[in-house]
């Protein structure tokens, strides 16, 4: 179906707290397809491609860190330091240009960056021994 469809539906107040009282709110949307009518007027059209394009750029962004953060810890179950060095870096990178826009908030960058050199220092001794 279409998102965004040309669908008129209305619940009562009542029947919108029954109906979402039995999801968790962060996971409605794994359970539920909300269909929500197309705007008319046009900065509200904007909005919705301007949420799009963003949406789109912050799930690339996040993909990129998770990615880049896997890519530092295979490369500290090896011996090599450069190339643990290099990874971190570029891991590092990610997170702060993800926490420089909205996409990351600078306190999660901060706990995401304190947490891999954690991770990194216990695979970096479990190699040694």
């Amino acid at each position: 179906m279409q998102i965004g469809a040309d669908i008129n539906f209305k619940k009562t107040v009542s029947e919108e707290k029954l109906f979402f009282h039995h999801f968790p709110k962060k996971r409605i949307t794994r359970y539920v397809m909300m269909i929500l009518p197309m705007p008319n007027i046009k900065s509200a059209k904007k909005r919705d491609e301007i949420n799009a394009r963003n949406n789109k750029k912050n799930t690339e962004l996040k993909s990129k860190v998770r990615t880049l953060i896997k890519a530092c810890l295979v490369a500290a179950t090896s011996k090599d330091e450069k190339a643990i060095d290099e990874k971190l870096a570029k891991a590092y990178q990610a997170i702060d240009k993800a926490s420089k826009g909205s996409t990351f908030h600078k306190n999660k960058a901060a706990r995401l960056k304190s947490r891999l050199v954690q991770r990194i220092r216990v695979l970096k001794s479990e190699a040694v021994k």
